[in-house]
């Protein structure tokens, strides 16, 4: 790929080409290239070849070379290639170079470092069963050959690929793919439930696998949630166990006693009558005695007292007024026993006693102190 220093240099070339030149740009990662050059060019987008097409056109190849060549070494090669024929006739080459002349199954199988993909079927069943000690000990004894945990685990979502076509379309199986019994048998073991299951847990494992501490660590953490997560796992943990049932205890029949023997009815003597006693009656409450009231109510001193004082100011007020008008106050204050002195006084205290009289919240003892 071009930096962005080649392209820029390369665009005015692209913009005015030479007529005599054809410029042919062919990449595997189109984005990459500038927009400014993709709009200068047409575009053809090549699709990936198919596995079938790959192997044809190494059978030909082969053919045409006199080469012998096993038919499964070269669906292994061409699987390997991930669509591509130049990647293809690559590994081929190197297969030829590998197997001294001859492609066999053997050799390519090492070169690929495919041999473990061998025990993923025993795996998986192990997985199924719920097996882990079969698992781990089977994944430990691929580390041995140090093989791709990546790839690997890729080869584990193909195989559980394939085992889904053959649960929903039989007649998609290929010759290529293996032997056709034995995945039956195994696809036979697993529920679609379990092989969607299983291929979701690896399709996370698979974006996940890099951030494990190593790569076997990884593939065996997905193994293990397959384990975890299975459909007869989850059945036994949520399920409760059945107490055990005890045996019913037969009591040992008791036996008969004997009955009592009949004894003599005793007259009991009848209880003499106890006497009735009357009821007490209760003593009659004895009113008490009221308090004699006085003839006059509180009330009516206001009234008694109203009518004296009113009488006496009345007529104070009417000997005053015959001396004033006589002119002679002295002798009209000797008529009723007052001192000229005390005039002012005296009506001041007649006036008191009058507005006292007719207000009747004044208590009576006040009138009276008065």
């Amino acid at each position: 790929m071009f930096s962005n220093h080649s392209f820029n240099a390369l665009l005015k070339t692209l913009e005015e080409p030479p007529p005599h030149v054809k410029f042919l740009l062919a990449t595997t990662d189109p984005q990459k290239v500038p927009v400014t050059v993709l709009s200068r060019c047409l575009q053809f987008g090549l699709n990936r070849l198919p596995i079938e097409q790959i192997e044809q056109q190494f059978e030909h190849i082969l053919g045409s070379e006199n080469i012998q060549a096993d038919k499964e070494a070269l669906y292994l090669i061409a699987r390997a290639a991930d669509g591509s024929m130049r990647d293809g006739l690559s590994l081929l080459d190197q297969a030829i170079a590998f197997g001294g002349g001859t492609v066999q199954l053997e050799p390519v199988r090492d070169m690929l470092g495919v041999v473990a993909a061998d025990e993923l079927p025993k795996m998986l069943a192990d997985v199924h069963a719920g097996d882990g000690h079969a698992v781990v000990q089977s994944i430990q004894a691929l580390a041995q050959a140090a093989p791709d945990f990546s790839a690997l685990l890729k080869d584990l979502l193909t195989l559980l690929h394939r085992l889904s076509l053959l649960k929903h379309a039989p007649d998609a199986w290929q010759s290529g793919w293996g032997d056709a019994s034995a995945l039956q048998s195994l696809a036979d073991q697993l529920t679609p439930e379990d092989i969607q299951l299983y291929y979701q847990i690896g399709l996370v494992g698979q974006r996940d696998i890099t951030l494990a501490p190593d790569m076997q660590s990884g593939f065996e953490m997905v193994l293990l949630r397959m384990m975890a997560f299975r459909q007869g796992a989850v059945s036994e943990a949520t399920t409760p166990k059945a107490a055990p049932v005890k045996k019913p205890v037969v009591p040992q029949a008791a036996k008969p006693e004997p009955a009592p023997a009949p004894q003599a009815a005793v007259a009991k003597p009848i209880e003499a009558a106890k006497p009735i006693q009357a009821k007490e009656e209760p003593e009659p409450v004895q009113p008490t005695q009221a308090v004699p009231q006085t003839s006059v109510d509180l009330m009516d001193w206001h009234k008694v007292l109203l009518r004296r004082w009113v009488g006496v100011y009345t007529h104070t007020q009417v000997v005053l007024d015959m001396g004033l008008r006589k002119g002679d106050l002295g002798e009209a204050m000797d008529d009723i026993g007052w001192g000229s002195g005390n005039l002012i006084f005296y009506r001041m205290i007649y006036t008191l006693l009058f507005f006292i009289m007719v207000s009747e919240d004044i208590p009576i003892e006040c009138v009276l102190l008065l």
